[in-house]
Order: C-alpha cells, then sequence, then structure tokens
C-alpha cells in the first residue's frame, strides 16, 4: 500500500536502465496478468533497486495489446518457416 493505493511491485536489480517501451512492455503485461487477481484500483510499477525509483503507467497501455498479437503473430510464422 502507497497513500491506501494497493500497488503491485515488480523489483529490478540490474544496472542497465530501463527504456521507455520495455518499461511500458513489462507494465502492460503485469496489468494483463495479475489485474484478475490483484485488488480493485491496484497499480503496477517497477521498482529500480539502484536507482532508487518507483516508475508507475501515467497512461493507459492498452494499444500495446495489438503490438503484442502482430510481435506474436511474427514470431510464430518465422518458427513455422524454419
Amino acid at each position: 500500500m502507497i497513500d491506501n493505493v494497493p500497488h503491485i511491485i515488480k523489483l529490478y536489480f540490474k544496472d542497465d536502465s530501463l527504456s521507455k517501451s520495455r518499461v511500458d512492455m513489462v507494465l502492460f503485461l503485469m496489468d494483463n496478468t495479475l489485474k484478475t487477481h490483484a485488488k480493485k484500483n491496484s497499480v503496477m510499477g517497477i521498482l529500480d533497486v539502484m536507482n532508487s525509483k518507483l516508475i508507475v503507467p501515467n497512461a493507459p497501455l492498452s494499444d500495446l495489446n495489438i503490438l503484442l498479437l502482430g510481435e506474436a503473430q511474427s514470431f510464430m510464422t518465422i518458427w513455422n518457416n524454419i
């Protein structure tokens, strides 16, 4: 709980900096897989442990579903033709 708001937080321990696209993807996947098991209004976040920074979404990430489906389809096309 942070300020009486439930949070589900993934810890990130690496020294490598997190790109915006990677953060968005991880938060999107967390939201899609964990929201059915989480308390209502839970916020997904990534805690960059090395930099003591909590990263939470500042905009809806729903458009990433289309991107993920396209990436999965592309992978399957390549895989099936190997």
